[in-house]
């Protein structure tokens, strides 16, 4: 019975098309459930397969696809719908395009808007070439002018003016400002880009602002992006908030809780980011995995590691920090590295800095080639130019500058001053360890007891050999061969050398011969 039917409607409509095929032409038409309705003037009401409005206003509902040239256009869950002038509005369609007007699309599974503004709720794909936009859990959205707002998107373009996206998977805009929420990604290339909880956002021009997105990408403006998998924005100002990776090229970027951010100029503000990138500007960093600034400043708290080349960067609890210009500070951070400007570092665990000045506290090794360094519980400090400062340290190394050791375990000094000063009564140790001290005076104690028994048994031999020389001399005079005490002498004829008895003795003979003598005879 079902395939019956099917083939009678079938037959019907290719009947309908064949003899009965409508076109309006004139001020209203109305057409129910129909596959097509082309409508050149007046408004339309149409839940058709497809509407068609040239001019004034259209309104399709469950259409499958919704074109109009002019006035306003509403759609209803319609298939796909098309605007060139004045206002559109569609509900759950298919696709909804708009060329000028406004266009309001709700539910549609692409919105696109080429003039005036568009409003879609709920689409695939959103694009607006002109006006504004604003969708709601669409697929993507893509504004060309004016500003675009949209909520839950798959995908958010802007070209032109503002874009705000919420929820979607992509938000781009390259000119004026772009508002993304939880999207997939956002794009902006000019003006401001605003995104919360988005995949990525890329903003090139203006500001952008992102909102636990996976990543954002800035080129010009600011941007602001919270959460978010990464950020990148090359002018500008940029603030991510928990992003995977903030890039910004210029201006100022902010980032908390990202994976990793970059800025290429202005300042970037990033906390918890993975990785933070900063070469132009200044850069604020919390909680990263590394931030990177090449110009500007940078100030990380809690990443893995900060690079900075130029500026000044302040990085806390990372885990490397390497800034090649300006200033750098870091606290608790594993690694520091500065080569121009400034360095401050806190309980990290290495610091390097070759040139400016390095403060480094409760570090574990800290490398200054030029500037000054300070440290403080580092494993090892090393500086090659400047003044080092190191407190509690296991080593310290300096080529150049002035050399103050404290309680330190070696300490070495080509040049200049070094400051180190700690407490080591204060610094607890696990059970069994020994302190520094310890082992120096252990050692110390060991070489001397070493240097005391070779000393000792030097002089004791040369004594023996001495006194024995001594005592041949006396004993063995020439006054005949009764030498005893006994009567007739007998008793001491034990007391003859083992060679000749008819040696001269009294002529003098040198310790070195004896000596000679002694080894030949087996002494």
């Amino acid at each position: 019975m079902q395939k019956r039917n099917i083939r009678l409607k079938y037959c019907l409509l290719l009947h309908l098309l064949l003899l009965q095929h409508g076109i309006t032409s004139s001020n209203t038409s109305t057409t129910v459930n129909n596959e097509s309705s082309p409508t050149s003037s007046e408004p339309t009401t149409a839940t058709t397969g497809s509407s068609a409005t040239s001019s004034e206003t259209s309104i399709a509902s469950n259409t499958a696809s919704s074109t109009i040239h002019g006035s306003p256009s509403t759609a209803t869950n319609a298939g796909s719908q098309g605007t060139s002038s004045e206002s559109s509005s569609t509900s759950s369609t298919e696709s909804s395009m708009t060329s000028r007007g406004s266009s309001t699309t709700s539910s549609t599974e692409a919105s696109v808007t080429s003039g005036g503004s568009s409003t879609a709720s709920d689409t695939g794909s959103s694009v607006t070439s002109g006006g504004a936009t604003t969708t709601s859990s669409t697929g993507s959205s893509v504004t060309s002018g004016e500003a675009t707002t949209t909520s839950s998107t798959g995908s958010s373009v802007t070209s032109g003016r503002t874009s705000t996206t919420s929820d979607t998977g992509s938000s781009m805009t390259s000119r004026g400002a772009s508002s993304t929420s939880s999207t997939e990604s956002s794009v902006t290339s000019g003006g401001d880009s605003t995104t919360s909880s988005t995949g990525s956002s890329v903003t090139s021009g203006g500001s952008s602002t992102a909102s636990d997105t996976g990543s954002s990408v800035t080129s010009g403006g600011a941007s602001t992006t919270s959460s978010t998998r990464s950020s990148m924005t090359s002018g500008g100002a940029t603030t991510t908030s928990s992003t995977g990776s903030s890039m910004t090229s210029g201006r100022t970027s902010t980032t908390s809780d990202t994976g990793s951010s970059m800025t290429s100029g202005g300042a970037s503000t990033t906390s918890s980011i993975g990785s933070s990138m900063t070469s132009g500007g200044a850069s604020t960093i919390s909680s990263t995995g590394s931030s990177v600034t090449s110009g500007g400043s940078s100030t990380a708290s809690d990443t893995g590691s900060s690079m900075t080349s130029g500026g000044a960067t302040t990085t806390s609890s990372t885990g490397s920090s390497v800034t090649s210009g300006g200033a750098t500070t870091t606290s608790s951070t594993g690694s520091s590295v500065t080569s121009g400007g400034a360095s401050t570092t806190s309980s990290t665990g290495s610091s390097m800095t070759s040139e400016g000045s390095s403060t480094a506290s409760s570090t574990g090794s800290s490398v200054t080639s030029g500037g000054a360094s300070t440290t403080s519980d580092p494993g090892s400090s090393v500086t090659s130019g400047g003044a080092s400062t190191s407190s509690k340290t296991g080593s310290s190394a300096i080529t150049g500058g002035s050399d103050t050791p404290f309680t330190t375990g070696t300490h070495t000094t080509s040049n200049k001053s070094s400051t180190s000063a700690g407490t080591p009564v204060e610094e607890l140790k696990p059970t069994g360890s020994l302190k520094p001290w310890e082992i120096f005076l252990i050692t110390l104690v060991s070489v001397v007891v070493v240097m005391g028994f070779f000393v000792g048994l030097f002089f004791c031999v040369r004594n023996s050999l001495s006194m024995r020389s001594v005592l041949d001399t006396a004993v063995y005079r020439p006054h005949g061969p009764n030498l005893g005490r006994g009567p007739g002498g007998n008793h001491g004829a034990h007391h003859r050398p083992r060679w000749s008895p008819a040696r001269p003795w009294n002529r003098p003979i040198s310790s070195g011969t004896m000596e000679m003598r002694e080894s030949h005879s087996g002494f």
